[in-house]
């Protein structure tokens, strides 16, 4: 019985220390930018600042759009205004 014991606390720390090991390792690659997931990252991180230079773009079109027939909206107002009183006059 204590054979068993001191096999499986042998195993047991044997397993804690390759997962410590395969935990620096990914640490390592993490930090260094070797792991797969890494370069992903980078990779999609490239595409969404792609994005973010094209979405400023598209905003602009839309508030100058807005800003068009707010604009133009006014003007019909005060030309039609313009026309009510005309006809207040007479």
């Amino acid at each position: 019985m204590r054979i068993r014991q001191i096999l499986a606390t042998t195993a047991t720390a044997a397993a804690l220390v390759a997962g410590a090991g395969a935990m620096s390792t990914a640490s390592a690659d993490i930090i260094t930018g070797d792991s797969e997931r890494t370069k992903v990252v980078t990779e999609i991180d490239d595409v969404n600042h792609t994005t973010k230079v094209n979405a400023p773009t598209i905003f602009d079109d839309i508030n100058t759009q807005v800003h068009n027939k707010t604009h133009n909206n006014t003007q019909n107002n005060v030309k039609h205004n313009k026309f009510l009183a005309h006809l207040d006059r007479d």
